[in-house]
């Protein structure tokens, strides 16, 4: 094989809560829930409630992964490919609730690059599972290396909690950070502050990203 063969990486792993949807019984199971807790049983109040709720979830679950493709780069790598944002569905693994989570990742390519859109589909599709933060920013980070080969990864995720707090019905307006670094990204401090720079991580959360469990 030509050293700068493509080389076709794997697509993410399944997820058994990613399986198939059944809408119907979705939005039934939705129906009965929201009756249970009370909510009047009329349309200016209910209405198709159940059903707007299981397509609310069918939206975060229902991703498929995306064919495997790869760029193969016709010399060496050595500069980072960044994507300094994209945006993710989840849920918060506590409350069950959809939640939004923003990621920034990194690499260092041997000699294979992925398209950016294949990153963000696959990305997608291993955050749709409830899961901490910390787990969703390792999953992504190592699904990238493997998928490239790359010299070293860097991702790291924020979402925004927005979960009611007991017993009254404030939302707690928390912010997570995640992070999972690999290879030259994790080992070498200046390939590291280099990411950081790129991706435009805030000054404040940088802590997070010097390869710590996060908090």
């Amino acid at each position: 094989m030509s050293p700068h063969s493509c080389i076709r990486p794997t697509a993410p792993p399944r997820d058994e809560a990613t399986g198939s949807i059944d809408l119907s019984a979705a939005a039934e199971a939705a129906t009965a829930f929201l009756a249970a807790l009370g909510l009047p049983d009329d349309a200016s109040v209910r209405g198709d409630a159940g059903w707007r709720l299981a397509r609310t979830y069918a939206t975060v679950l229902a991703t498929e992964p995306p064919p495997p493709a790869t760029e193969h780069l016709d010399a060496d790598g050595g500069d980072l490919v960044v994507i300094p944002a994209i945006t993710l569905g989840t849920l918060c693994p506590d409350h069950l609730l959809p939640i939004t989570a923003l990621a920034r990742v990194g690499y260092l390519p041997d000699r294979l690059v992925a398209p950016t859109p294949i990153i963000a589909d696959a990305m997608r599709y291993l955050a749709a599972p409830p899961q901490s933060v910390a787990r969703l920013a390792g999953r992504l980070a190592d699904w990238l290396h493997a998928a490239t080969h790359a010299h070293g990864v860097g991702v790291t995720v924020q979402v925004e909690h927005t979960c009611p707090l007991p017993p009254g019905p404030s939302a707690a307006d928390v912010t997570g950070v995640g992070t999972a670094l690999r290879g030259r990204v994790r080992d070498d401090p200046a390939i590291r502050a280099e990411l950081l720079s790129l991706t435009n991580v805030p000054a404040t959360q940088r802590g997070c990203l010097s390869g710590r469990r996060p908090r």
